[in-house]
């Protein structure tokens, strides 16, 4: 598998997380990063990377991670970490090839989702593909979350 494959795999990974999150949020394909594995001058690493524009109140970030793995651990992806802080939640898995994969919480309950491929045979990696559509961040600029959902952004729990 080259990088270019490998970029396509990571941008499923995503999709399917984001088709997962019900209701749905807008979200924004993230920068594409790729470069040379260390040492190597054939085998390169690709992160991908969405950015959610929807608010996720702290109230309901538990509902929304937990929805996300349930999604992964369906997927067979393996969890392999965790950070339950209240500021900057975050959840760190792993897809089978070694794929790594992360959701945080940033600034004003913004997630970031990112997954990053093994090293793979050095190849050219177009831009994120992907069959939601989404529009691309301009100038590398990563705006604040600006939408609100009546269901993601509420400020009360759900009751149990």
């Amino acid at each position: 598998m080259d990088m270019r494959q490998g970029a396509e795999r990571a941008d499923r990974i995503l999709d399917g997380t984001l088709k997962a999150i019900v209701p749905p949020v807008r979200w924004v394909h993230g920068t594409s990063i790729s470069g040379l594995c260390s040492g190597s001058s054939t085998t390169g690493q690709v992160t991908r990377q969405r950015t959610v524009l929807t608010i996720i109140s702290p109230e309901r970030r538990g509902n929304f991670f937990g929805l996300v793995e349930r999604h992964w651990k369906s997927s067979g992806y393996h969890i392999t970490g965790n950070d339950p802080g209240k500021t900057f939640p975050s959840l760190y898995a792993t897809a089978p090839g070694e794929y790594r994969m992360s959701l945080q919480i940033g600034d004003k309950g913004q997630a970031f989702f990112d997954v990053t491929t093994p090293c793979l045979d050095k190849a050219s990696v177009p831009d994120p593909a992907s069959d939601q559509e989404a529009p691309r961040l301009q100038d590398g600029e990563i705006p604040y979350p600006n939408h609100t959902s009546d269901f993601w952004s509420a400020k009360k729990p759900l009751p149990s």
